[in-house]
């Protein structure tokens, strides 16, 4: 067992600090896990409809699939892709990332899968836990967990990044 202390601090989902060595551009690809799919796009059009930029358009989408999808946080990854759990009545927090992913790409707004931990409520001692992030010209990568409808909070611990989850 091993144990140890991670300091946190919430910035409205802004990414500081990261080396970032891939360009933005390359996380507008398609996936096995996070396939084109145009019930996604309708969704995420519809969602973002109205919003003004791409800010307001991806905070629109986290709400929404927060809204469209009860979460269970203790099912164990299902392994679907971003299509087909789109189709369920019930989603984990990593399918939820894949389809926030698909939905952002489908909007023309760079958008990747992100692994780590995350700490609710009291329990401070975290488990693990998935979510995504969007770049936004004007202001970087952007953090969305649409499995709690806001961007990560000092709770999340930000530990790995990809395309997807494989």
């Amino acid at each position: 067992t091993a144990t140890g202390e991670v300091l946190t601090s919430d910035a409205h989902g802004l990414i500081h600090g990261a080396t970032e060595t891939l360009p933005p551009a390359l996380f507008l690809r398609a996936t096995t896990m996070t396939p084109d799919d145009s019930a996604i796009a309708t969704f995420a059009a519809e969602a973002a409809a109205g919003m003004a930029g791409p800010l307001g358009a991806l905070h629109a989408l986290n709400v929404a699939l927060h809204r469209r999808f009860p979460v269970d946080r203790d099912a164990p990854p299902q392994g679907a892709d971003a299509a087909r759990a789109f189709e369920q009545d019930r989603v984990t927090p990593c399918d939820l990332a894949h389809i926030f992913c698909v939905g952002a790409r489908s909007l023309g707004i760079p958008a990747r899968y992100v692994s780590g931990f995350a700490a609710w409520g009291g329990d401070r001692r975290g488990q693990a836990h998935c979510w995504a992030e969007a770049y936004v010209e004007e202001l970087g990568w952007i953090g969305f967990d649409p499995s709690i409808g806001l961007s990560p909070q000092d709770g999340h611990v930000r530990v790995a990044v990809a395309l997807d989850a494989t």
